[in-house]
């Protein structure tokens, strides 16, 4: 697991750093604030890649911040709202996908927060998920699960490690479209 995060850095500093010049150079310090808890996915993400970047000499110094919540949108709406500089948010593709509508705490005044509202800089991780069903489950693959949820939608329980609109409730819902079924159901 440490390797992976290692190399998940390394490719994640690679492509920061390519974006701006091919001239050598140095940041002076760089803030990470991790749409996640400490320990999580993201968490691993940016102090692995604080780490690599500061061991190659292209950061002088990195900070970390973890800011859970919403699952992720607290992170996106305090570095929209605040603008802060020398800061770059670690997150979840989700986020680019979905806004966040008014949440006391979250969206200052009214209107929506989205993914116009920031700049992604780097994609770094290919994020997979599996379906899978208990050894003793019914379903003997997917194409029985999709038969069930056709049958009845409310028949057929999924879960996730997150909230929804994340990666976990994604996979689900374009794996029923992805074979016919109606993922709104």
């Amino acid at each position: 697991m440490l390797n992976i995060r290692k190399l998940i850095s390394l490719l994640f500093a690679s492509a920061f750093f390519l974006s701006f010049s091919t001239q050598s150079f140095a940041i002076d310090k760089l803030h990470f604030i991790i749409g996640g808890g400490a320990g999580g996915g993201w968490d691993g993400t940016a102090r692995g890649t604080g780490e690599a970047l500061t061991k190659s000499g292209m950061l002088k110094s990195a900070s970390f911040e973890n800011m859970s919540g919403g699952g992720g949108g607290k992170a996106l709406s305090f570095l929209i709202n605040t603008k802060p500089a020398g800061t770059v948010l670690v997150q979840s593709t989700p986020l680019v996908l979905r806004s966040i509508t008014r949440h006391e705490g979250y969206v200052k005044g009214s209107g929506v927060l989205s993914y116009k509202d920031v700049v992604p800089i780097a994609g770094v991780i290919g994020d997979y998920g599996a379906i899978a069903v208990a050894k003793n489950s019914p379903f003997k693959n997917f194409k029985d699960v999709v038969a069930a949820y056709k049958a009845n939608p409310k028949s057929v329980k999924m879960a996730g490690g997150s909230v929804r609109g994340s990666m976990d409730h994604l996979i689900g819902a374009l794996a029923f479209q992805e074979a016919g079924a109606d993922p709104i159901k």
